[in-house]
């Protein structure tokens, strides 16, 4: 089975995840204010929800854990399993987010 999620849903395109901008660089970010409201250190990007799902999530990956950004609620979920990236790509592909066990994260305090 093909764990590649990219579906007519998602996608790994380097543009739609804003790879080559300062989305994810730029401290002022929405992604990097973002994992610092959530304790995330050094978000990286995997895919990102396409323009035609109508939704606007990334998956993201942060010290070796997975994670769903939904951008338009402004919520973290923590993916619980599976929690091997190709397992969490499958899943993705075959079932939609749907399909994996997840936790909503608390925001942190800042000090």
């Amino acid at each position: 089975m093909n764990p590649n999620p990219v579906t007519s849903e998602w996608t790994d395109d380097p543009e739609e995840l804003d790879l080559d901008s300062e989305y994810w660089s730029d401290p002022e970010s929405p992604a990097r204010t973002m994992a610092a409201a959530y304790g995330l250190a050094n978000p990286t990007p995997i895919l990102c929800s396409t323009r035609q799902s109508g939704n606007c999530m990334y998956l993201i990956e942060s010290q070796s854990k997975y994670y769903l950004w939904n951008q338009i609620e402004s919520d973290v979920w923590h993916i619980e399993s599976p929690t091997i990236k190709n397992e969490i790509l499958r899943t993705i592909g075959t079932q939609g987010v749907s399909g994996l066990q997840v936790k909503r994260l608390n925001r942190v305090t800042r000090a």
